[in-house]
């Protein structure tokens, strides 16, 4: 009696196993991950001086809050192509993807992603009370010009070990694509969804402007 009912148990657990080729197939750090990309402020683009042309992943468009379906290193096969609809030349842009569920935002536990940056920062940045006080490395960059109408395309690191150790242990993530700040030729600026026109000597503070001001400072010829 007691081996009639072993066997019966041995035959349930076999049913609710996944069959062998299923087995085969996941092969180590081959996990597959629902990704939901997401665009912060997206509520606001027409505020913007960029729009999005596109996001693809292995070369694949993807769209904003759909899960898609990734598995090993994907955040290195990120590009997001942006196209300049301002009336100023851009030195400066970039975007950020960041992880929500991966920290609380504190130093102790911080937003893991990668980030993707094109140009210098301007010189007014680093004005000072004494002179401009550049960093070492802030001629490292190379150059941007883009001009309005301009498309530029943003490629995304894999990000740290710590992102692809945390990113390999997830079934379902969400990624929220962030606006770095944006700089233009003529030093003004537009950051957090706030323009902004460069200082005025000898203050170093910084004009926060509506769109339309910022619109008609392109008309402004010294």
């Amino acid at each position: 009696m007691l081996l009639s009912r072993m066997l019966v148990w041995a035959a349930v657990l076999l049913a609710l196993l996944p069959p062998m080729s299923l087995l085969a197939q996941r092969a180590p750090g081959a996990t597959h991950t629902e990704i939901t990309f997401t665009l912060k402020d997206s509520s606001r683009s027409g505020q913007w001086p960029v729009a999005i042309r596109g996001v693809t992943v292995r070369g694949k468009a993807i769209q904003f809050d759909r899960p898609v379906r990734m598995e090993g290193n994907w955040l290195s096969t990120v590009v997001i192509t942006l196209v300049n609809v301002s009336p100023k030349t851009m030195v400066r842009a970039g975007m950020d993807i960041t992880f929500p569920d991966s920290g609380d935002g504190s130093a102790q536990h911080p937003y893991l992603g990668s980030q993707s940056v094109s140009g210098r920062v301007p010189k007014i940045v680093y004005l000072t009370a004494d002179g401009y006080n550049l960093p070492p490395w802030w001629d490292h960059d190379a150059p941007l010009q883009l001009s309005p109408g301009g498309v530029l395309r943003l490629f995304f690191a894999g990000g740290s070990n710590s992102t692809q150790e945390w990113l390999g242990q997830q079934s379902a993530i969400r990624a929220v694509f962030m606006f770095d700040t944006f700089y233009f030729a003529d030093n003004s600026r537009w950051s957090a969804s706030q323009y902004a026109l460069a200082p005025n000597p000898p203050s170093r503070a910084w004009r926060m402007v509506s769109k339309d001001e910022f619109l008609r400072s392109a008309k402004v010829r010294p």
